[in-house]
């Protein structure tokens, strides 16, 4: 992809859509953009919420909240329902409920 200096960031994807007359401004074409998005790990444009070129050309990608990645948070907040679900069948076991 070509270095863009410009001065300022500009959206390419915004909301998950493409803004076509910043790819023409640009001289973009979708091929380029594809190989930039998947360089950024998005492999397909459709998990893309926002994709901007930046004032020193390089891609920045956010991906859609189901497509991104977990974070630790996510994994904390999973380990702890799993902990919490364990647990209440631990009681309900143990109080005699299950098997009869």
């Amino acid at each position: 992809m070509r270095t863009v200096w410009i001065g300022k960031s500009i959206p390419i994807i915004a909301g998950g859509k493409l803004e076509r007359g910043a790819m023409e401004s640009l001289k973009l074409t979708d091929e380029e953009l594809d190989a930039q998005l998947r360089i950024a790990g998005a492999f397909d444009r459709a998990d893309v919420e926002f994709a901007t070129i930046e004032a020193n050309g390089h891609l920045t990608v956010q991906l859609k909240p189901h497509k991104a990645p977990a974070t630790k948070q996510d994994i904390e907040q999973l380990k702890q329902l799993i902990e919490l679900q364990y647990s209440a069948s631990l009681c309900k076991t143990n109080n005699g409920v299950e098997g009869q």
